[in-house]
């Protein structure tokens, strides 16, 4: 029999159809692959999505969302007051479309765009990376995509990384899948430009530094160089240009050139400060890369030694794969930030390394070392979640003694499990230790709503609160403005407050020189100090 076309390849029940028969499609497969994958997708993503209050900078992505609105100008985002283009918008509508269909929306509902889109990009590259190998791989891919440790930290927060992560997700696996093919296929390239359309609406420059070098280093890797140069992808690459232009277009029509001094300003910042410091963080980035990615990262290390075992259908998809992962990190390494939340959009390539090797990695020879490291993952997480009943209860008691049972018996039964069925499972406890232990924890310094709760006491129903300018500063405590539910404005020593307004002011702020202020309320909390204080004009003093 000849060898099937790698974009086309058929599974294993199709090339044993009889001549003359139409090969008949893994029906079974697929179901337990969407099925098992949509179970995976709810416990890392959806389960206990709003269990604590809103922190971090979640509360100025609300805030952008509504104030698009109320006011009905949908390119530019405004934060309290402020025109804010560090971000383009799409964060800000994804913000937006859930508070437009709920009128008073908790924090599930706020955070739930943001967790579906990756649970969209999981399913789409399940069906993808299903189509070009098979419904299983599809399903590890999938998995993955929802399942590391990095980003089950960042799911449960309503910010720009997941939706970024998901865009680019899509993006890449799509053109993998092409670059694997016979032949060209139109659909897939648009599909993966108008995703990074998407993903740079949401970020900037960070999707194309994920996608860019990757794409070139995939080409390159499958000897397909050429395919850049061909119709179908250059007009993808044009319509990719043409929304983008679009809506910076519509930005500038709507609030001028101005929309591009922040965009200049952080990439101006972002690219300088190398110091010997960050240079030695710098030959650190792989190994905390391939931390952040556990447990799925395991597989990578036997990446190279499985291509040669693979036929040439799939050999091509690892390479893509190693290209889009090996390209975005080299991309990262250049530029001296060191926040692992930027690596998220790599989880694009690793999911098609992991979906790929998953189908080879089963026997004990091949994968003992790795099964033991994976093991002993899964027995730490569980030791983890055990302790924490003890040391200091989570806020579910039932949940977390469910889960710290569960862990104990995932170890034991992981004794006669295949690989790939073990991280599942590694993938699991770790979303459970991290919802469970993690997240209420660092919730409780970051989650505002308590000190809301104090200073809304002073404050009339509807009076206006003023803080601090600039809006990116007053966005580490958005959660606090959230939960005070009143309008929010910003205030500079050239625009002061009004007399009579009220002001929050947060460790060393002050009201501008020359007007006095009441002190209202003066809260002391681990992470900052609040002061309400509500302005009294220019105060007495001798001529």
């Amino acid at each position: 029999m000849t060898r099937e076309s790698p974009g086309t390849e058929p599974s294993a029940a199709a090339v044993r159809a009889p001549h003359g028969h139409r090969p008949q499609p893994d029906v079974q497969g697929w179901q337990a692959s969407i099925l098992g994958f949509s179970l995976f997708a709810f416990v890392t993503s959806l389960l206990r999505l709003g269990a604590h209050g809103l922190m971090g900078m979640e509360g100025m992505v609300i805030d952008g969302g509504r104030r698009m609105l109320d006011s009905g100008m949908w390119a530019v985002p405004r934060v309290y007051g402020e025109i804010y283009t560090y971000k383009p918008a799409f964060a800000y509508w994804m913000s937006a479309s859930t508070q437009a269909l709920w009128t008073e929306p908790n924090e599930f509902v706020l955070r739930l765009p943001m967790a579906l889109s990756a649970v969209l990009a999981g399913l789409v590259a399940l069906v993808l990376l299903g189509r070009a190998a098979s419904p299983r791989a599809g399903f590890y891919a999938g998995c993955t995509v929802v399942g590391t440790a990095l980003f089950l930290e960042k799911v449960r927060v309503a910010e720009f990384d997941v939706p970024l992560m998901a865009a680019v997700v899509v993006a890449v696996v799509a053109a993998s899948c092409n670059l694997t093919r016979d032949r060209d296929s139109a659909p897939l390239w648009f599909l993966a430009y108008l995703a990074l359309a998407a993903a740079f609406l949401t970020k900037g420059m960070p999707a194309l530094m994920t996608f860019g070098p990757g794409l070139l280093l995939a080409a390159y890797l499958n000897q397909r160089l050429d395919r850049l140069f061909g119709w179908r992808h250059l007009l993808a690459a044009v319509s990719f240009l043409a929304v983008t232009v679009s809506y910076f277009w519509w930005a500038v029509a709507s609030a001028g050139w101005m929309v591009f001094d922040h965009p200049r300003t952080e990439a101006g910042w972002r690219s300088v400060g190398w110091t010997l410091e960050s240079f030695g963080l710098t030959l650190a980035k792989p190994l905390l890369i391939f931390l952040v990615f556990l447990p799925w990262s395991l597989l990578v290390l036997r990446a190279p030694a499985v291509r040669k075992r693979l036929d040439s259908g799939r050999s091509g998809l690892l390479r893509a794969g190693l290209g889009f992962l090996i390209g975005g990190m080299l991309s990262f390494v250049i530029v001296p930030t060191h926040e692992t939340r930027y690596y998220l959009p790599l989880v694009g390539g690793l999911a098609i390394i992991v979906g790929i090797m998953a189908e080879t990695v089963t026997d004990r020879s091949e994968a003992q070392k790795l099964r033991l490291a994976a093991r002993g993952l899964l027995l730490l997480l569980s030791v983890a979640l055990i302790a924490a009943l003890f040391v200091e209860p989570p806020d579910s008691m039932i949940l977390a003694a469910a889960a710290a049972l569960t862990a104990v018996g995932l170890v034991l039964a992981s004794r006669s499990w295949a690989l790939p069925r073990l991280l599942v499972a590694a993938a699991t406890v770790l979303a459970l230790a991290q919802m469970l232990i993690a997240t209420p924890r660092r919730a409780e310094d970051r989650d505002l709503s308590a000190v809301a709760q104090s200073l809304g006491r002073h404050l009339p129903s509807e009076a206006t609160i003023y803080v601090a300018a600039p809006a990116n500063d007053a966005g580490k405590h958005s959660s606090l403005y959230y939960y005070l539910d009143r309008p929010i404005e910003t205030f500079s020593n050239e625009d002061p407050p009004p007399v009579g307004g009220y002001v929050v002011l947060v460790n060393t702020e002050s009201v501008p020189p020359g007007l006095g202020s009441e002190l209202l309320e003066s809260i002391d909390h681990p992470r900052f100090d609040f002061r309400l204080e509500r302005v009294l004009g220019a105060p007495t003093a001798a001529p």
